[in-house]
């Protein structure tokens, strides 16, 4: 085995142990994982002298799931590069010391840029407020929202102290991204029950099926720049105010007449986010069907 097929081999074993175990993971050990990765892809550059985008690309080929791409595990070119700037950016006895409670690493990912990248350095007094937030317990959702919040505050002044037209406004649809994270937590936690809890739960929401066809549908229209939106009603029967509010959020959407509001939405929330939940909501139609197939 030559020092680069024992690079791979190395890095394989720490992404496997990461991808069957990152449910249970702390944000904590995953960064900790995430920067001996790091530290393998440094000392392997160095051995090869080679750049780190050189080497995934050396790896890779043009591009994930290319017909060239040589690698035979799950290992993927961004977990390698957010690997390789942990590791740059962070020393690891300093990742211990100052994210002692980190829940989610995805909150960290959230927030990576204002450790890693110089155009949104923040004060000293800011920094220490984003790690004290990193490591509350508040919700998840809040966090989030908090530092989406924070990031489009330190884009408006640019690099050179004068305002960003395009980040103007973004508070017209703050209460739609709200709305989107709590119910996309929500779906989530839907989507870790069994088939019978599940379709309780839904029964006793009074949802149906055609409705969350409706909002993943709608979902996904989110994503495109034309009004594509397919019309639905709101169920009389619906109880869940979660349920409700995104639904109401989805119609303000399609009853907007210039897109201004979906663009504003779209910098707030990242479109693989709308993708997901949109998936989410069909895979809830899906478990529902499976459940009505072994009924019958």
């Amino acid at each position: 085995m030559d020092y680069k097929q024992k690079f791979k081999y190395d890095v394989a074993l720490l992404n496997n142990y990461y991808r069957q175990n990152k449910k249970s993971m702390s944000g904590k050990a995953v960064l900790l994982l995430m920067w001996d990765v790091g530290d393998l892809i440094t000392k392997c550059c160095k051995k090869l002298n080679v750049k780190p985008h050189g080497l995934f690309w050396d790896i890779y080929g043009n591009s994930e799931g290319a017909k060239n791409q040589k690698a035979k595990s799950n290992l993927t070119r961004e977990f390698m590069q957010r690997s390789e700037r942990i590791r740059r950016f962070h020393k690891k006895n300093e990742i211990i010391k100052i994210f002692p409670n980190l829940n989610r690493y995805t909150l960290y990912r959230e927030a990576m840029s204002f450790f890693t990248d110089k155009a949104h350095l923040l004060t000293k007094a800011e920094k220490q407020d984003l790690i004290n937030l990193l490591n509350s317990n508040e919700d998840y959702v809040d966090i989030k929202s908090q530092i989406i919040s924070l990031k489009s505050q330190k884009s408006i002044k640019g690099n050179v102290g004068r305002p960003n037209p395009r980040n103007q406004r973004l508070g017209d649809v703050e209460p739609q991204k709200k709305i989107f994270y709590k119910f996309y937590q929500y779906i989530e936690s839907l989507n870790n029950k069994d088939e019978e809890d599940l379709t309780k739960e839904l029964a006793e929401s009074g949802v149906n099926c055609d409705f969350i066809n409706s909002l993943a549908v709608n979902t996904n229209a989110l994503m495109q720049e034309k009004n594509d939106n397919h019309y639905f009603e709101i169920p009389p029967s619906l109880s869940n105010n979660l349920w409700k509010e995104y639904a109401l959020m989805l119609q303000f959407f399609m009853n907007d007449k210039t897109p201004q509001n979906r663009k504003r939405f779209r910098r707030l929330v990242e479109m693989i986010e709308m993708y997901r939940l949109a998936q989410k909501l069909f895979n809830i139609i899906n478990e529902v069907n499976k459940l009505n197939k072994k009924a019958n």
